[in-house]
């Protein structure tokens, strides 16, 4: 885009009159388009970001759960196997 943008003001630079003004608006738009589409850009990264860090944060929510109850089945199984004799943790 930068490109057509300098294309389009050397040609201003050669050109006169009512063809030179058209050639001032068209560059006018164009740069207007540009700021526009990385505004948008912007915007759209912003919110992209903002749903991936809740993701994250959901995933380890449910990593943490689920370890949690791999725990609790652990711990469960444990205690059949050994009859609830066997005492794990911190106040054995």
């Amino acid at each position: 885009m930068n490109d057509a943008i300098e294309d389009l003001r050397k040609a201003a630079d050669s050109a006169s009159g009512d063809v030179r003004a058209r050639i001032d608006d068209a560059v006018a738009q164009l740069r207007d388009a540009s700021a526009s589409a990385q505004s948008r850009a912007q915007g759209a990264a912003g919110d992209l970001r903002g749903q991936l860090e809740s993701v994250r944060d959901w995933v380890q929510s449910a990593s943490a759960d689920l370890l949690d109850e791999v725990q609790k089945e652990i711990d469960k199984r444990r205690m059949q196997l050994t009859g609830g004799s066997s005492k794990t943790g911190p106040e054995s």
